[in-house]
């Protein structure tokens, strides 16, 4: 049998031993913080950014000061390469205070939402920064090539800036002038935004009333979760029914938020140049609309193995549950007398980093701060007048990195947030240690999307040998299974987000059933659930980044093709793959991603093999758990 992955990596005997258990709670009198301890679950914003308000606000202030400085700049950027280079230096060391200023404003507001002071100096900070940094840009871009080529040679401290130079060239076909560049701007600030706005409000406003359960009644709009996992049939259909009735009430005002996004944001992109908004926002990412049409189709034509697991899972929990047919809302349907999987946060953490803990000491040592309470790093615990979000991280260069929760209810989805979350965290503090630039510490969103996607299937896969009995086992593998298995959810939401800019703006997209037919057809593709007799209507108005981060979905396609392609390399050959992972993470981005991808793991995001070999991994998976289906008991790994 092959040894624990804790055995192979020299885990101490007492965290082992505390982990080999995996917790499984009574759903009754469960605490996912308890409460002695739930004070320590929030933020320290005096030891993690500034000791008083009255501190951060003189900051801001300097801030301020060096944003006018810096907007006296403009105009002389192109003057000589030592111009160039001060401006450079500049804007990195701007752009990190920036970072720190926003996200100290935003937390407090998201820990207090009474506090609009604190969120709208947020607004106000990045819609002056904005205006005092944009001349940077459109002045780098119109660099003469022999001109730059004359200012890399004659100041060498300026070549560390040079594929920042590069990212912002990459622009120039799309480069207005800076008249012109103005107007835009001042355009966009009153075309896009208030669509997302509205749906946020829309959401916030909808009452989607109470659930009747033998325990009492729950107000689906605060506990989704307990419903959805339930382990009364009744409750789970009469949620999910009532939550699709509550949408469906406010369809109208969806649809209008849509079709204004889609039709505002390419009228932009043509403004600059782009044939669409889909093509800007891949050529944002280094793809193209060829790229990604490419992949999407891909994955549609080979769609019958998430098909198959779907019929599987169909078929177990009839045969687990004694069940004649089954529903789209009792997927997260355990066997019969096996309660639903909890966490608290203390058993959390500790499996979080015995899942992570192979990923090496320096990672290790990351993960445990970040989620030792004693830092003040993490805002889970529910309270009053709090934003209600699933779970974020923040990090950037000089300082530590954060997460923060709308409220940690110990379901295994809080778990896989926290380590996808933490995933981000850990890799912006592995940057910090190795000094990378403020303007290499982000990149491509599917990239950084992979690494936090890989977390979550080392958790999973942990939680599923580690487990010993049949029931806990099937639960973490189909888990697995449906966190790799959403390479064809986000395919469908991308492929289908593609079609809609395509035809909102031809007139054959013009309402909310017309978005209904859409996603109905683009689904069928992709799934069993979709089709004529769909059971899951208003997708459109669930896939939230269609109105708040347009064409973002297309990031969770490649980035989970990535994290599976991780973790094939990861089990196939684990002290190679680590070694160039930690190198990968501590990098930055200060090349092209697929330069990156190519050094340190030997692919790239055009990889013809990439899809195929991630089949191929989800192939054997679903073969592993038809096995697990058929075996009288569970094994010990």
């Amino acid at each position: 049998m092959e040894s624990p992955i804790w055995s192979r990596f020299g885990l101490s005997l007492a965290l082992v031993l505390s982990l080999t258990v995996i917790p499984v709670h009574a759903q009754t009198a469960f605490e996912p913080i308890p409460q002695n301890i739930a004070s320590s679950y929030h933020f320290n914003l005096s030891h993690n950014f500034f000791p008083t308000p009255a501190a951060a606000e003189a900051d801001r202030t300097a801030l301020y000061q060096a944003l006018a400085d810096f907007s006296r700049l403009r105009g002389t950027v192109a003057a000589s390469a030592e111009n160039l280079y001060q401006a450079l230096r500049s804007y990195d060391s701007l752009q990190a205070k920036i970072g720190l200023h926003w996200t100290y404003l935003y937390l407090r507001y998201a820990m207090d939402t009474r506090d609009t002071a604190s969120a709208d100096a947020a607004q106000k900070l990045d819609s002056e920064a904005t205006r005092a940094m944009s001349f940077l840009q459109p002045e780098i871009v119109a660099l003469d090539e022999s001109e730059l080529a004359r200012f890399l040679k004659a100041q060498p401290a300026l070549r560390i800036y040079a594929y920042a130079v590069e990212s912002m060239r990459r622009y120039r076909p799309h480069t207005l002038s800076p008249e012109q560049d103005e107007f835009v701007a001042a355009a966009a600030s009153s075309m896009i935004g208030w669509q997302g706005q509205l749906f946020s409000q829309t959401l916030d406003t909808t009452n989607f009333g109470l659930v009747h359960t033998p325990e009492g009644d729950l107000d689906l709009g605060k506990n989704r979760s307990a419903i959805i996992n339930h382990p009364d049939r009744a409750v789970r259909a009469a949620g999910f029914k009532q939550n699709r009735a509550a949408l469906a009430s406010r369809r109208d005002t969806y649809a209008f938020a849509l079709l204004n996004t889609v039709k505002a944001r390419d009228q932009l992109a043509r403004t600059r140049r782009f044939p669409d908004y889909p093509a800007q926002a891949y050529f944002d990412m280094y793809l193209t609309r060829d790229d990604v049409t490419q992949l999407l189709e891909q994955l549609a034509e080979h769609s019958e193995i998430n098909k198959r697991y779907e019929r599987l899972l169909v078929e177990r929990i009839k045969r687990t549950n004694g069940y004649s047919d089954v529903h789209f809302w009792e997927l997260a349907a355990t066997a019969t007398g096996t309660p639903v999987p909890r966490f608290t946060i203390s058993e959390a953490s500790r499996v979080i980093r015995a899942a992570t803990a192979p990923l090496g000491s320096d990672y290790e040592r990351e993960m445990a701060a970040l989620l030792d309470p004693a830092n003040g790093r993490l805002d889970i615990a529910p309270a009053p007048n709090r934003v209600r979000r699933p779970g974020f991280s923040n990090g950037g260069s000089g300082r530590n990195s954060v997460f923060y929760s709308g409220g940690y209810e110990g379901y295994l989805d809080d778990v896989i947030i926290l380590a996808h979350e933490g995933g981000h965290a850990v890799q912006n503090m592995l940057m910090n240690s190795n000094r990378v630039l403020p303007v290499y510490a982000s990149g491509p969103n599917f990239f950084t999307e992979s690494f936090a996607g890989f977390n979550e299937l080392l958790l999973l896969d942990y939680l599923y040998r580690n487990a010993h009995e049949k029931a806990l086992k099937i639960y973490f593998l189909e888990r697995f299974l449906t966190q790799a298995a959403e390479i064809f959810k986000t395919a469908r939401e991308s492929l289908l987000e593609q079609q809609l800019y395509d035809e909102v703006v031809n007139g054959s997209v013009r309402n909310a059933g017309d978005i209904e037919a859409l996603t109905q057809r683009v689904g069928a593709r992709f799934s069993i659930w979709f089709g004529p007799q769909s059971e899951v209507p208003m997708e459109w108005v669930n896939t939230i980044h269609y109105y708040t981060r347009p064409m973002y979905r297309i990031n969770y396609v490649y980035s989970k093709l990535l994290a599976i392609e991780y973790f094939d390399l990861y089990t196939r050959d684990t002290n190679r793959f680590i070694t160039s992972y930690q190198a990968l993470l501590r990098n930055g981005y200060d090349v092209p991603p697929d330069l990156l991808l190519q050094r340190f793991i030997g692919t790239n995001s055009h990889d013809p093999l990439l899809v195929s070999e991630a089949l191929k991994v989800v192939g054997k998976k679903i073969d592993e758990l038809e096995r697990l289906y058929a075996s009288p008991k569970a094994v010990s790994d």
